[in-house]
């Protein structure tokens, strides 16, 4: 839409952060390709972790990380993929994560 602030939707409704929920084994190139074109749209971006620690991907790499708990209101909840994807959609912590960030988020 011609002339819309980066930070309005088509229907005129803010656009909040955006929480990337990172998990151990996660796909640390798809989550940093996520945030840069979410950041190149000027769209604020949190990356989240059940706990309040980062977080190790397949790689080594680590992703620094907020509590998801700690997250009030957001636009979206996006969860990447990654070697871990399969135990980690087992984990009580993350899925309770995901319910709560859900129930306050626009889109998941």
């Amino acid at each position: 839409m011609p002339g819309a602030s980066p930070h309005v939707d088509a229907s005129g409704a803010e656009i909040g952060p955006i929480v990337l929920l990172a998990y151990d084994g996660l796909a640390a190139d798809e989550a940093s390709v996520l945030v840069d074109i979410l950041g190149a749209a000027s769209l604020d971006v949190i990356i989240a972790s059940v706990q309040a620690k980062p977080v190790t991907s397949h790689n080594g790499r680590v992703v620094p990380s907020r509590r998801a708990v700690d997250i009030g209101r957001c636009s979206a909840v996006i969860v990447p993929g990654g070697l871990g994807v399969a135990s980690t959609a087992e984990d009580r912590g993350v899925t309770n994560a995901i319910a709560q960030l859900a129930s306050q988020s626009r889109w998941l």
